[in-house]
């Protein structure tokens, strides 16, 4: 009697051991969330198994991706020529947009790409209700509970979202933690609210906010990878492009600044007219360093900590973090403000704006 053939999972097991980064740990235990919630109780470990074994068969949960890079290039593309997206692309920005205030070491954020986030959230949302999926009541909880507290007072869902606007609108810089909790509606409900929505219908009412989504998507490859998407084609042309003259600086009675174009990059010297201290840095740090200035209390940046001394003359004093020598440097609130002043101008400059833009396109934004 012959043997019976095996089937394939009834065959030799082996043990397959691998080491994932960070990123595709949380996206494994999203799928294994997403996978529960249609009634499989699986492990993470179960879920990777299953995920290798069917990928050619089965359609992935909604935002998962392996290759970050190609993803964003391919979104970058279809930005650039008109091309169509799909809920998956839009769900994978959003996931990266949370991503990003969750992991950046700021402890503010820009108010215009978190309303962004909102206003896309709230688009979202009226479609839903516009094509008669309904929102379930503790989705709808869940939702308010992130807005803040008036919005939970809310029963209508836009209202909500409203509060949530005002919030982001009310003096002051917002905070990180509030960015990462308004994030994370726009991510759950492109991952979670897919009951019949066609893709065409979900890039005509998102579209208006790509640009604003893909600044934080790209800002969180830049965190985790320590260098930008280069979604440039001719790395030569792009170089050329962000070119600036080096016969360009300012100055005023506090500080001068000069720029120099660094292959692909721009390179910044900072010189007080009345210390001997330099600050050179690049753009991501420079940028860092005048969000950081133009606020009027002390903070943490990404690369720097401004500590504000009201009881030594309202002194502030700017220290470099991670770094290996603990080095201080002190401003005085005119000076302060005359850095504010300085970047205010060199910003009105064309020729400057144009490549901190091109920059900015490229690091991405929080």
């Amino acid at each position: 009697m012959g043997r019976k053939q095996l089937a394939p999972e009834e065959g030799m097991q082996k043990t397959l051991s691998l080491r994932v980064s960070e990123w595709l740990t949380q996206y494994l235990e999203r799928s294994r969330e997403a996978l529960e919630r249609e009634g499989q109780k699986l492990t993470t470990s179960d879920v990777a198994r299953q995920l290798l074994i069917n990928s050619a068969g089965r359609d992935m949960p909604i935002g998962f991706v392996v290759d970050k890079e190609e993803m964003l290039r391919g979104i970058l593309r279809a930005q650039r020529d008109a091309l169509p997206l799909t809920q998956h692309h839009y769900a994978f920005l959003a996931d990266q947009a949370h991503t990003t205030y969750r992991h950046t070491r700021r402890d503010f954020v820009r108010a215009d790409l978190l309303k962004n986030n909102l206003n896309a959230f709230a688009a979202f949302i009226t479609l839903c209700k516009q094509q008669g999926h309904d929102i379930p009541d503790d989705r709808a909880r869940y939702y308010r509970s992130n807005l803040g507290t008036k919005a939970q007072e809310k029963i209508d869902l836009l209202d909500s979202i409203n509060e949530g606007r005002s919030l982001v609108d009310s003096p002051g810089i917002p905070f990180r933690t509030t960015g990462e909790f308004m994030s994370r509606n726009l991510e759950v409900a492109l991952r979670d609210e897919k009951g019949g929505l066609a893709d065409d219908d979900v890039d005509r009412v998102l579209r208006p906010y790509l640009p604003g989504l893909l600044l934080l998507a790209l800002r969180s490859f830049t965190y985790e990878n320590d260098r930008p998407v280069d979604s440039v084609e001719n790395h030569h042309e792009m170089i050329d492009r962000l070119k600036i003259r080096a016969s360009l600086n300012h100055r005023n009675e506090h500080f001068s600044i000069s720029f120099a174009d660094g292959n692909g990059d721009l390179s910044v010297l900072i010189t007080p007219a009345s210390s001997s201290w330099m600050l050179t840095c690049r753009y991501e740090r420079f940028v860092d360093f005048v969000e950081l200035t133009r606020l009027d209390r002390g903070a943490e940046s990404d690369y720097f900590r401004l500590e504000h001394m009201p009881h030594m003359g309202g002194v502030f004093f700017l220290s470099a973090k991670g770094a290996e020598v603990n080095v201080s440097i002190r401003f005085t609130q005119d000076e302060i403000l005359g850095m504010r002043t300085l970047c205010n101008v060199i910003s009105a400059e064309l020729e400057y704006s144009r490549v901190f833009k091109l920059l900015e396109l490229r690091y991405g934004s929080v």
